[in-house]
C-alpha cells in the first residue's frame, strides 16, 4: 500500500483546537508566544467569514454547492487492509450511494496499535465519533447513514501555514426558529481527497484527518437577536499530507442528534 500523502500520522491531528493554541511560527519568534498564536489565529481566519469572490482564490467554501441529503460514514478498522483496498462493490449493490450523498471514511485505531496496516491514518476522533453515534465496531468495517436537513450552513477553509489550515463553520438561524432554544453541536472536519487508484484505494475517498467539535447555545448569546453562529479555528494538517488535497466538511446536530444540515467545501478554479 502506498501512503505517499499519508506517510506518518501527525499526533497534532488528535488534539482538538481549544482556543489556547500556541503556534510556533518563525516570523513571530520575537514576540510573546501567546501574542504570536493570536496573530496566527487572525491570519488563518480573517478571510473565512465572508463569501468567496473572484479575487479570493486561496479560500475554498461551500458557497454555491448543493447540500447533501444524506451523510454516509464508513468506519474501517485500522488492521483491515483489504477493507481499504476493496471497492466495496457488494455493499454498494445492497445500498447504492446517490449523487446527493456525502461519504466519509474514518480509520478506527486497532488493538494492534502502530502495527496495524492502516495505523498511519487512524485517529482517536474516529473512536469518539462512534461513541457519539452509540455504535460499536464489531466487524472490520461499519457504515452509518444519516439523513440531513437543509438549514443554511456554510463551511470554508483558508490556506496552509506552518502545518495548519484555517477552517470555519457557520449556521444562520431565523430569529423565530425553535432551534434557538436548543444546544446545537457543530462538527467541523478536515478531510483528505483521495482519487480512485491512488494510495492503494480503487475508489475515491474523503479520509477524515482532523476533527473539531463545538456546541452552540443561541439562547445564552450575549446578543439574543443575532442570527449567525460561527466557529473559526486553525486546524492541524497531517504531517506529510498535500494541503491541496484538503477540504472541510461540516454539519450541525440538534439536541437529539438529528442532522440539521451538512456542507462541504469546494475550491473553484
Amino acid at each position: 500500500m502506498n501512503w505517499n500523502g499519508i506517510r506518518a500520522r501527525d499526533e497534532r491531528s488528535d488534539r482538538k483546537s481549544n482556543g489556547r493554541l500556541v503556534t510556533k511560527v518563525v516570523f513571530f519568534r520575537l514576540f510573546d508566544p501567546q501574542f504570536g498564536a493570536f496573530l496566527t489565529y487572525l491570519l488563518f481566519t480573517c478571510f473565512l467569514a465572508v463569501p468567496v469572490t473572484a479575487g479570493a482564490q486561496s479560500v475554498c467554501s461551500s458557497d454555491g454547492q448543493a447540500k447533501p441529503l444524506q451523510l454516509v460514514e464508513r468506519f474501517i478498522d485500522a488492521d483491515c487492509l483489504t477493507c481499504w483496498n476493496s471497492s466495496t462493490q457488494t455493499e454498494a449493490r445492497a445500498s447504492p450511494e446517490r449523487p446527493s450523498d456525502l461519504t466519509l471514511d474514518w480509520i478506527v485505531p486497532s488493538a494492534k496499535g502502530e502495527d496495524a496496516a492502516l495505523s498511519v491514518a487512524a485517529t482517536r476522533d474516529a473512536t469518539q465519533r462512534l461513541q457519539h453515534l452509540k455504535r460499536v465496531l464489531n466487524a472490520p468495517q461499519l457504515t452509518v447513514r444519516s439523513s440531513a436537513g437543509q438549514q443554511p450552513l456554510r463551511v470554508a477553509r483558508g490556506f496552509a501555514l506552518n502545518g495548519y489550515m484555517g477552517a470555519s463553520i457557520e449556521l444562520k438561524l431565523p430569529k423565530t426558529s425553535p432551534l434557538r432554544q436548543q444546544t446545537l453541536t457543530a462538527w467541523l472536519l478536515l478531510v483528505q481527497e483521495i482519487s480512485a487508484g491512488t494510495e492503494g484505494s480503487p475508489i475515491a475517498r474523503l479520509l477524515v484527518r482532523n476533527t473539531l467539535v463545538t456546541t452552540w447555545t443561541p439562547a445564552q448569546s450575549n446578543n439574543p437577536d443575532t442570527q449567525r453562529l460561527l466557529e473559526s479555528r486553525p486546524m492541524s494538517l497531517p504531517e506529510s499530507g498535500n494541503p491541496d488535497q484538503m477540504r472541510v466538511v461540516g454539519w450541525v446536530e440538534d439536541a437529539s442528534g438529528r442532522l440539521l444540515s451538512v456542507a462541504s467545501s469546494r475550491c473553484m478554479p
